[in-house]
């Protein structure tokens, strides 16, 4: 079976997903979202979904204002705390324009129907490394570098929350934490003027 007929829905209360199917725009059932038999988007879409003990939900039913799952989780995921202050329509479910995580920008998967999320129209900040999506009108700021590639970098403000994000910042916060406060004390001597530094 190809479950080929929950394909280019009629009736736009049974339409999940809008995507190509066999190289052809159409849509596909929202009954067939999060199936997992078999894709029928070409690009498979309609399984990018997320598994925790409360809830099986699309990975386009994050971070859209809407509780889907016990404790919030689809909600309260670390990359819904930075969102896109642009809007587009995603591709998975009826709702409308919506901010997206920046997480999603430039990760290869077209998650708005325009695909606008993987066209370089998007605000950055850092290079090589620490290139990264940031919300339009952001202020580029220093990060920390991480010593592995994944993520590349953490914001300062997220240093020493308790979460390695890079698999060591937190033990660096400790260390530095322990050390006693240094004071040094230069002076120089310009055209016979001495100047004390501390």
């Amino acid at each position: 079976r190809d479950y080929m007929e929950q394909t280019n829905c009629t009736d736009s209360a049974r339409v999940g997903v809008r995507c190509s199917v066999g190289g052809f725009k159409s849509t596909v059932s929202k009954f067939m979202v999060c199936w997992n038999k078999l894709p029928l988007c070409d690009d498979n879409i309609e399984n990018l979904c997320i598994k925790s003990p409360a809830c099986t939900y699309h990975k386009h039913k994050m971070c859209d204002g809407k509780v889907d799952c016990v404790g919030e989780i689809d909600e309260k995921d670390l990359i819904c705390q930075k969102m896109t202050t642009r809007t587009c329509q995603r591709r998975v479910g009826p709702y409308g324009e919506l901010p997206i995580p920046l997480a999603w920008l430039g990760d290869g998967i077209e998650d708005c129907e325009g695909g606008e999320d993987e066209k370089p129209i998007w605000s950055t900040c850092g290079a090589d490394k620490t290139l990264r999506m940031v919300a339009d009108g952001t202020v580029c700021q220093e990060v920390y570098v991480c010593l592995w590639d994944e993520p590349g970098y953490v914001d300062f403000s997220e240093l020493c929350d308790g979460i390695n994000t890079c698999g060591n910042e937190n033990n660096v916060c400790s260390k530095s934490q322990d050390l006693p406060e240094l004071f040094v004390t230069v002076q120089t001597t310009v055209d016979e003027l001495t100047k004390t530094l501390s």
